[in-house]
């Protein structure tokens, strides 16, 4: 039998993006096996070996058991292969990886995401500072 341990990632997200917690907090729904660790970076930079600028601009992932990362699209793949339900998605997911446009899409959400300080929150409100 195969140890499901050797499978687990972590998987570092930005926790002052509140399209970034919601998407974790969905997936970590559909994770049936518990083989994805969702973590803010914003709490956990500091025990990782990758940059904060770089943990900031892209969400990342890697083995539990070690500390060799993908970002950006390819953590996403990593989460997909993952999670049983989007099992019959994986080939169109596949094509999206090798044709680089998964990537793409990814950094043009990424760039539009929206950043609230846990400062700005209080009692589950936070003040969203308007573009001028």
């Amino acid at each position: 039998m195969v140890s499901k341990e050797r499978w687990k990632i972590i998987v570092l997200y930005d926790g002052w993006c509140g399209l970034c917690t919601g998407v974790a907090n969905k997936w970590s729904k559909l994770d049936w096996f518990s083989l994805i660790e969702f973590r803010s970076f914003r709490d956990h930079y500091e025990k990782e070996h990758v940059a904060l600028s770089e943990l900031s601009a892209e969400m990342h992932a890697r083995l539990k058991s070690n500390f060799q990362y993908v970002k950006g699209f390819d953590a996403f793949w990593l989460m997909a292969k993952r999670t049983p339900v989007l099992w019959l998605f994986l080939p169109l997911f596949y094509i999206l990886k090798a044709s680089r446009l998964g990537e793409w899409a990814y950094k043009k959400i990424a760039k539009k995401r929206k950043i609230v300080p846990d400062s700005l929150c209080n009692d589950g409100t936070c003040e969203r500072k308007q573009p001028f």
